[in-house]
Parts: C-alpha cells; structure tokens; sequence
C-alpha cells in the first residue's frame, strides 16, 4: 500500500499488479499499517483521523480522531511521521497522539494509552518488537523510549545524538536491537535497549541466576569447536537455533530475566567458509574556500573575484596581506603586516574578511594566538575602520565569506559545525549549526550559500548537501542534497552575476540552481570539453549569463 499527499491510498496486489484505491482522508497521508491477519489496513493523515479500511471491500469499518491536524503538507521536523502500528498479533493498534500513544482494539475501540514518564514532546513513530511485550516509540526531538505494554511502564530512554527528528523504527528479528533512521537520512542501531535497564533492577540473585546461564550457553557453543583440529574427519558443526529471549518484569514471585530453558541444535555439514570485510571508509574532502589557490604556494591567493585579489606572501622576516581591487578609481591597494599567518579571506565592495587557525609557538614560528577573524570596511565613512574577534579555544575557523544586502554581513564556519553571523561593523547577528562538517561556503548580495557532508557516502561517492540562506530576510531559501560527477569532489562554489548559485567539481561540470525551475540543479557546461590540451586553470571564479571567469 501506498499514499501520500494526493490523500487516496492505493493497495496492490503483488500477485497480478492490480490495485484498488481508498479515498476519506481530508490531508495528506502519513501512515500506513497492514493488519498481519490480512483484513483490515490502518491509516493516519494530517487530517487528525486515524481510519480502518476494510480490505476486500475497500470501505471504512470505523475512524477515530485523535491527532493534530495540519494542512498543506505539514513539516516532518514539527508534525513527525502521524506513526501508527499494528502488533504482530494483530490484537491492538498503537496510535502516536500527540505526546503520547494510544492503544486501540481492531474495531478502534480506546483500551488505554502510554504517557507516564514518557515523550516531552510529538511522538513521531513507533514499532512492536516480536513479541508483542514491547513498543518502542520515538520523538520529533530524537527521544527513544521502549514500553513494556502490559505495565504501561518505560523502561528505557536513548536520545538522538544531535536531537534530530527520527522518521523511522524497526526491531532486529534476531537479536534485541532497534534501528532508527533520521529525517536527514542517517541510520543507527540501539543495541540491547531492554535487557541493559531492566539488569539494574534485578535482586543478587536474579543477576547470579542470569550470569549462570550465559555461562552455560558459551560452553554450548565450545562444542562447536570441540573436533576443529581433526583432521581425518570432515569436520562437523552444531548450528545452534536461537530461541528469542523473554524478559518478563511484574509484580509476580520469581519473575525477572526469563529466557528459553530448552535450546535447540541441528547437526548438519560445515557450511563453507565465508570471508567477511568491513565496507571501505568513503573519503570525505576537506574544507576548501572557493577562489584561492593552493596553500603551499610562496604567494598564495587567498581570494580571486569580480572586486579584486587578496594575497598573502611570505618574507625572510615577516609576512604580509596584499590586497588589491580591479577599479583602482575607486580603491587603492592595502597592504597589511600578517601577524597571525591568514590562511582564509573574502572580500565584497564594502569589506573583506580575512582568517586564520590557532597556532602554538614552534622552532621556526613563535606565534601564539587562538583563531582569529579579521574585518576591515572599505566604504565607511572612517578611514580604518577594522574589528577582530578571538574564538574559543578548540574553535577554528574553516570558511569565511562576506555578503552584502540591507545590512552586510560576515560569516564564518567552525569545525564545530557553527555558522557565526557578524555585521559588517563586527556584531554578532546570530549563529545556527549545519548537520555535518562544513566543505565550503560563498556569499552574494544577502544570500548565504553553504555546503556541508551529510552523512556516509557509498561506491566511492560523497553525500553532500547544501544550504541557500537569506541573511536579510532570516529565511533558508533551499536545502537538499548537492549533486556531483560519479566518485567526484566538489572543487567550487560561488554566485553569478544573477545571483544564482553554482558548482564545479572534479569532473569539471558545471551546474547552476536555476530557482525558476524549482531550484533544480541544471548542468550549464562540461569544462573538459571546453578548454584546450595545453590550458588548466585554477577553480571558477565566477559566472555571467553568457560568459565564464577562469584563472
């Protein structure tokens, strides 16, 4: 079964391809749950009802309104997923109603609900484990809780790393874990969530009695190793079928940690041997800051654009920062003493930023300073008007980039994964955190633009997203995944003179957001094919309507 913002539900069946469609939500639909004795077919929309449809006539047997509702295709982050869920034996359906879950009969009749010491905030989705005795649900906040069902008790609580939104749960089928999946995508496991708060709980006794037992099940599976070094025989192994562990906690005597008394074997032939290897580390580039040239050059870009160049170089006894502008009617050049080794820079037509890491003192460089970032303002009305500001010890600047607008704006990515926003004049306008470490950023007018790893890679392929933010308006235009070349690493990031943001990768193609068409990515050139065998060129530096920049 299927549904989504169209509200109708359409059932296939597998058997023939045919389907049947189920229309009475007012909203988009959200979940759907399949009744295992194959009847009925539950269903949650932003409508607030939750309706059981009848499978073979595809009618509604009966509905119940205990959700928000929402209108419009509400945001997965503030409404979660409306989660519902059928248990395996098909005897309740548990409901996520607002902080809380509700527990129904097949016929929505209420039998009671989960909430004591519970979810602070929505629950977005849940999930039965086999057997029935548990349920674990989960929050827009990231909070895990597992109930046991019988005593309406939770009994363990596992929250999100970064508090993200969790979109989906699922229990192993052969061991007691809990695999969750984020709205961003990533995955993780919660191993032996049950078994680890209820030991705590346990009497001297229940504890020896339980530590016996798994001393008794390793020596089980010695056996299995028992004749490996015979070698007339063909070797022999006991594949031990594994039992599910029960454990049970309620007010009667003797109960506690209950696990299958009676273990089961069945003696076959040595399956081959199989050969097991981790998946290969995907690699993640660095962050890089667009328009500059590599770092172990003696004069180093540390920015090339459409206002002017910004380069450090280093002397026999000191270091300096040249910068110069391609309209010398309008500014001369400024040269500034380096006292803290600027590695970043970005500049506009009324400012340029300029940053550098912390640095311990060495043999060959005494310098002792935490990062720094450095502005000065070239359209003010005062002669020199400069600000710097120190970060936090353990905080670096990656990235800067300098924007204008209404008010102007400077900002800088840490590897703490923190955007700072500053004035022009040096006062922090506010700082927001992107979802992994910061790859590269570039600025226009009042638009922030910013590309960050989100998450592992697979086949050699990054997983990068990006972030398009106006600083005047306090409004994220676009986020969503950065497409890229096949096994390919982003090598630019900028703005063309329309203000719509572009890419070069490694391959050397070129794409462009084209809001017009619903911020789709559309690739404007392949570079390879453009340039001559004897040219190269550094990376873009920056994009008309009909023309390119390159260095």
């Amino acid at each position: 079964a299927a549904a989504g913002e169209d509200m109708v539900i359409k059932v296939v069946t597998l058997l023939d391809s045919s389907f049947k469609e189920l229309k009475g939500h007012d909203g988009t639909v959200r979940c759907l749950s399949f009744d295992p004795k194959g009847e009925l077919l539950a269903s949650s929309a932003e409508d607030g009802y939750v309706r059981m449809w009848s499978l073979s006539s595809g009618e509604v047997v009966d509905e119940v309104s205990v959700m928000e509702t929402a209108r419009g295709g509400a945001d997965v982050e503030q409404a979660g997923m409306y989660g519902i869920g059928f248990n395996n034996s098909g005897t309740l359906l548990a409901v996520s109603a607002k902080n809380h879950i509700q527990l129904f009969s097949r016929q929505l009749e209420f039998k009671f609900e989960l909430k004591d010491l519970g979810h602070e905030a929505r629950v977005s989705t849940l999930a039965w484990s086999r057997d029935d005795v548990y349920l674990a649900t989960t929050d827009i906040r990231g909070v895990i809780l597992v109930w046991e069902v019988e005593s309406k008790q939770s009994l363990a609580r596992w929250r999100h790393p970064t508090a993200t939104c969790i979109t989906s749960l699922a229990w192993s089928p052969l061991e007691e874990a809990v695999a969750y999946a984020d709205v961003l995508g990533q995955i993780g496991v919660w191993n032996k969530p049950v078994r680890d708060s209820v030991k705590a709980q346990l009497t001297d006794e229940q504890v020896k009695a339980q530590e016996t037992r798994e001393a008794e099940q390793k020596a089980i599976q010695d056996v299995a190793t028992l004749f490996d070094d015979d070698e007339d025989e063909k070797p022999r192994t006991l594949k031990r079928v594994k039992r599910r562990t029960l454990i049970e906690d309620s007010d009667d005597e003797g109960d506690g940690i209950m696990t299958s008394a009676v273990d089961d074997f069945v003696v076959r032939d040595q399956d081959p041997e199989m050969e097991y290897a981790a998946a290969a580390p995907v690699y993640q580039q660095e962050p890089f800051q667009p328009s500059s040239s590599p770092l172990d050059q003696p004069r180093r870009f540390l920015i090339w654009n459409d206002v002017g160049i910004i380069s450090s170089r280093e002397e026999e006894t000191t270091s300096a920062v040249d910068v110069e502008f391609h309209d010398t009617n309008k500014h001369r050049p400024i040269r500034l003493v380096d006292h803290f080794g600027f590695t970043l820079g970005a500049m506009s037509e009324d400012c340029f930023a300029l940053a550098a890491q912390s640095h311990e003192p060495d043999e060959t460089d005494t310098r002792h300073h935490p990062s720094v970032l450095f502005c000065r303002n070239i359209n003010s009305w005062a002669s020199d008007e400069t600000w710097q500001i120190f970060f936090p010890l353990g905080e670096e600047v990656e990235l800067v980039a300098v924007g204008g607008g209404e008010t102007g704006f400077v900002a800088a990515a840490t590897n703490k994964r923190y955007i700072r926003l500053y004035s022009r004049h040096g006062v922090a306008r506010h700082v927001f955190c992107v979802g992994g470490p910061v790859v590269s950023m570039s600025a226009f007018e009042e638009k922030l633009f910013v590309v960050y790893h989100d998450g592992v890679g697979t086949n050699e392929n990054q997983q990068l997203s990006y972030m398009m933010y106006d600083c005047d308006a306090r409004k994220c235009l676009a986020q969503a995944t950065l497409p890229l070349s096949p096994q390919a690493e982003l090598r630019w990031v900028g703005f063309g003179e329309t203000g719509l943001p572009g890419t070069v990768d490694s391959e050397e193609v070129l794409r462009v957001l084209v809001t017009a068409w619903d911020n789709l990515w559309t690739p404007m050139a392949e570079l390879k094919a453009l340039k001559s065998e004897v040219c190269s060129y550094l990376p873009l530096l920056s994009n008309a309507v009909d023309s390119l920049a390159c260095l």
